[in-house]
Order: C-alpha cells, then sequence, then structure tokens
C-alpha cells in the first residue's frame, strides 16, 4: 500500500511538472513573437484619432490677429455643441490656442531606409537628433507642418519634421532617394485633419470655432491682420 501510494505521489509531480513546463515553454514562444514584431515596427499601434495643441498646420504662429471674412460662433470648448458667443464679420479677434485631431491610421509610411527625425518643433539644431526610424517599421503621418514637412506617430512618439517630398506614393518628386513609401489612403498635404482655434474678443472674452474638417479648410472664415 505504501509503495502504491509513494508511485501514486511521484505521478502526480511529475505531471505538474511537466505542466509547468509546457505553460513556460508557450510563455517563452509568446514573448518570442511578441519582441520579433516589435523589432519589425509591428508592435505599436497608433490611436484612430490623435490631438496636437498649439501647433498650427503649415508654417503660421499660434497667437495672431485675425479679422472674420463672414460671422463666426463661438463654441465652448473644440468640438462643443454649446455656442457662448459670436464675431461680425470685418471684426478683429486674437488666435490664442489651437488644437488639431488627426487620424494616424490612415496615413501610414513603411520606411525604407534608415532615417533620423527631430526631437519637437523648435529644434535649434539643424543636425537631426530626434527618434530613429528604422527599416522595414512604419510611421503615421499627422499634420502637415510647412516647406513640405510633417510630423509622424512613431511607436508612440512624434517624428518631426519628415520629409515628405522623398516619399514614394505620396510626392511626385519623390525619387530612388526615398526614405519612406506611403500605404495610406488618398488624401491632400492637410490630410484627414480637423482644426480648431481659440479666439479672443476685444472685451476678453474667448470661444472656440473649427476652421477645418478633414483636411478641407473652407471652414475657415479668418484672415491675417499684418497692421
Amino acid at each position: 500500500m505504501q509503495n502504491i501510494l509513494y508511485v501514486k505521489s511521484f505521478m502526480e509531480g511529475f505531471y505538474m511538472n511537466m505542466t509547468y513546463k509546457l505553460h513556460l515553454g508557450t510563455f517563452c514562444m509568446l514573448l518570442a513573437l511578441f519582441c520579433c514584431h516589435t523589432h519589425d515596427g509591428y508592435a505599436a499601434v497608433p490611436p484612430t484619432e490623435y490631438a496636437i495643441w498649439d501647433r498650427i498646420p503649415g508654417e503660421a504662429f499660434v497667437e495672431a490677429r485675425l479679422e472674420a471674412t463672414a460671422p463666426i460662433n463661438l463654441y465652448d470648448s473644440p468640438r462643443g455643441n454649446t455656442v457662448i458667443n459670436s464675431v461680425a464679420a470685418g471684426e478683429i479677434v486674437k488666435r490664442v490656442s489651437c488644437v488639431v485631431y488627426t487620424h494616424p491610421q490612415k496615413h501610414p509610411v513603411r520606411v525604407l531606409r534608415t532615417l533620423r527625425s527631430y526631437k519637437k518643433q523648435g529644434a535649434s539644431t539643424i543636425v537631426p537628433d530626434g527618434l530613429i526610424l528604422q527599416p522595414g517599421s512604419y510611421v503615421y503621418l499627422l499634420m502637415y507642418t510647412g516647406e513640405g514637412t510633417y510630423i509622424g506617430w512613431y511607436n508612440g512618439e512624434e517624428a518631426w519634421w519628415l520629409n515628405g517630398s522623398t516619399i514614394r506614393n505620396f510626392s511626385d518628386r519623390a525619387s530612388q532617394q526615398a526614405w519612406g513609401e506611403y500605404i495610406g489612403e488618398m488624401t491632400s498635404r492637410n490630410l484627414s485633419i480637423e482644426a480648431w482655434y481659440c479666439l479672443r474678443k476685444s472685451d476678453g472674452t474667448t470661444g472656440w470655432t473649427m476652421v477645418a474638417q478633414n483636411g478641407d479648410f473652407s471652414y475657415e472664415h479668418l484672415k491675417i491682420r499684418r497692421d
């Protein structure tokens, strides 16, 4: 009887040990696959929508004096539903803030060769000092920043001053020296952004107005005042 109990105990221990090893092996295999995908640039999936605050598409400064070219409703917040004020045609206001909603999943670029980007908007050096984009990985265009450049989303971080003129299938000027290949949906230079400005009236009150939707700036009823 004692021998039978010993054999039973041994078999149970053997089974538990084999089960543990099986689970450990499965875990290691999944971890290896995850690391492999991370190296190939597939690990980080961009959000459906991404917000960029206080950076105007193109090359304009955020703070500027503007003149309304048509009546404008001012809302309590970006994408707000409550009208809190208005701007009359010909009225002068000041732009004090902005937010741009972008859609990175729509605009992927496959990286063809190693490329170093810049860290931020106000790069103080002509030498790239930001993220290194690896061949075979993907960067997602966020917003046009002027002079043919873009901000990109790369594994959860922003890559600045990406040259759009050397992206294949995106620019007619892209050559054999292209650093990337556009594989997203057809689009204009403005991509599919939605942009809102915060305007301050002469009495100090502020409100938000939408100026672009799906890359279309025909909603912007404002012009820069140079005086």
